[in-house]
């Protein structure tokens, strides 16, 4: 039996609460590990401080359960297969990890696809971190490591390639976070300024409540052509 953590966001926040026990077992499923001394991080009712804790995150059993049961990963699956749970050959250890990788990397080509088609080509920013040239000298590399019999080293060099591909998808994913607070900042901007021509008093009320109101419908206006612009390349 193996612990996995889970952080709640909705009642008590008691580890009983936040916490679940995920229970692993069959073939290619290695046993518990004893633990050198009490772990006291697990809760005390569920009796398994005798036992060294194995966390995963949520998205982790996806890759956990395909290898297992020997089909591809879910195209969308953002896990991290967790090397601990395995019981098996270091070598379909290394290709299973590296599938996993790969996986990640194919998301990362497609989302970085998507917005490079959709951004204006002066303003884009690629992911510079991990490059197309990059890539493929990644999967170069642990392929030769893994035909040489150097399965550590290309674990190690697959599990890059993986946290480089999961951080280009949260790059790719919040693209445009900093334009969108930009142009919803400058919006309420310009909504209070036309606020403040109505209210503050005023020698001509029909001229400045004409400014104001064209001051926002113009503002307006440029923002969302602004967005536009850069976010679908129009």
């Amino acid at each position: 039996m193996f612990v996995w953590y889970v952080s709640g966001s909705h009642g008590a926040g008691e580890a009983s609460e936040t916490e679940t026990p995920l229970v692993a077992w069959g073939a290619g499923i290695s046993g518990p590990w004893l633990s050198s001394g009490l772990d006291g991080s697990s809760p005390a009712e569920w009796q398994l401080n005798h036992l060294r804790r194995r966390d995963v995150r949520q998205a982790d059993i996806a890759p956990l359960m395909a290898t297992l049961i020997g089909v591809p990963l879910p195209v969308n699956s953002v896990g991290f297969l967790p090397r601990s749970y395995l019981n098996l050959p270091e070598r379909h250890i290394a290709e299973a990890v590296f599938t996993n990788a790969r996986q990640i990397s194919a998301q990362l080509d497609k989302k970085q696809e998507t917005v490079e088609k959709n951004s204006v080509s002066f303003f884009y920013r690629p992911f510079h971190h991990l490059t197309r040239d990059g890539k493929l000298e990644f999967v170069s590399t642990i392929s030769e490591h893994i035909d040489a019999g150097q399965y550590q080293e290309a674990i190690a060099e697959s599990e890059r390639l993986l946290l480089l591909s999961l951080s280009g998808l949260d790059y790719y994913q919040n693209y445009y976070q900093r334009l969108l607070l930009v142009c919803v900042s400058a919006l309420f901007v310009a909504v209070i300024v036309w606020l403040l021509l109505l209210l503050l008093p005023r020698p001509q009320p029909s001229y400045s409540i004409l400014l104001g109101g064209l001051l926002v419908n113009a503002m307006f206006a440029s923002l969302l052509c602004c967005s536009a612009a850069l976010i679908y390349g129009v």
